[in-house]
């Protein structure tokens, strides 16, 4: 099946929920020239020591965003990715490197990645927000753990509480994509017995390995954001500023001379949340 766009219905569906898996976007094959390319990347990475461990877990972050590496920058310029994002968002689109890749299981929690999260009077809640975030992931997570839960309709409420809990499904070749005000866990633990069954954080942190469905294999995931021209998508981008992660992944973040071409070619504006960027 070739992936055409969005329907309409899965437009409204995305901006009632606050979320949207999509099936069957790559192809298993891209999908496992992915995983190769994510291993390559990794390896240079080690060598120019541009890899960190999470605080939370085994995982393994590679600094710098998807576009400044060399066999990666492809995921983010899919013509596949960029048509799902103007679908959603009806504008054109912005890119202010808020893009990464990680190997093995991180952190959990539920939270939200906007920049207020604690005023429901605040503009950051006033209307549909403008960024949105995808989900790749290199393996399957319908029927094994490691992959991400999030709480329905939460994108309306500051809350975290708010919202039922939905294990994603998602198989080799699948995108999620949610709006950055939805409550989301990674890292989800599915039961060996009851698989379907969302449980709690803290209990997953707790549970006994034999009660744990294991992941089919080793954890490899993209994460990516779009947003559009919005006070809102400035004030996001003031929040990255602010937080340390993100600047010393963005001063790691080297592009290529033809990259902001290609960005321009699909009609994205590249915005340079840092002097150093791309440098």
């Amino acid at each position: 099946m070739i992936f055409n766009g969005l329907s309409d219905t899965e437009v409204e569906k995305f901006w009632h929920d606050g979320f949207l898996l999509i099936k069957n976007v790559f192809t298993k094959d891209e999908i496992s020239n992915f995983r190769r390319a994510a291993y390559d990347t990794l390896e240079e990475s080690e060598k120019d020591g541009s890899v960190v461990k999470s605080p939370h877990g085994p995982a393994k972050i590679i600094m710098g965003d998807l576009l400044s590496k060399p066999k990666l920058k492809q995921v983010l310029l899919d013509d596949r990715i960029v048509k799902i994002a103007s679908d959603i968002l009806k504008a054109p689109l912005v890119y202010f490197g808020d893009s990464s890749m990680q190997i093995g299981l991180g952190a959990r929690g539920m939270h939200k990645d906007n920049a207020n999260r604690v005023d429901q009077n605040d503009s950051d809640w006033q209307g549909n927000y403008p960024i949105i975030r995808f989900g790749i992931y290199l393996q399957d997570h319908k029927k094994y753990s490691g992959g991400l839960k999030v709480k329905r309709c939460s994108h309306n409420y500051v809350s975290v509480k708010k919202g039922k809990t939905v294990l994603l499904d998602t198989e080799i070749g699948d995108v999620a994509v949610w709006s950055l005000r939805t409550t989301h866990s990674g890292n989800a633990v599915r039961l060996r017995f009851l698989p379907n069954l969302p449980l709690p954080v803290p209990i997953e942190m707790r549970l006994p390995s034999w009660l744990k469905q294991e992941e089919e294999q080793e954890r490899v995931s993209f994460f990516l954001s779009y947003g559009i021209e919005d006070p809102r998508t400035g004030k996001f981008i003031n929040f990255l500023k602010s937080q340390k992660w993100a600047t010393d992944s963005l001063r790691k973040s080297k592009l290529e001379s033809n990259v902001e071409e290609e960005l321009k070619k699909k009609n994205i504006r590249l915005i340079k949340v840092i002097p150093e960027y791309g440098s």
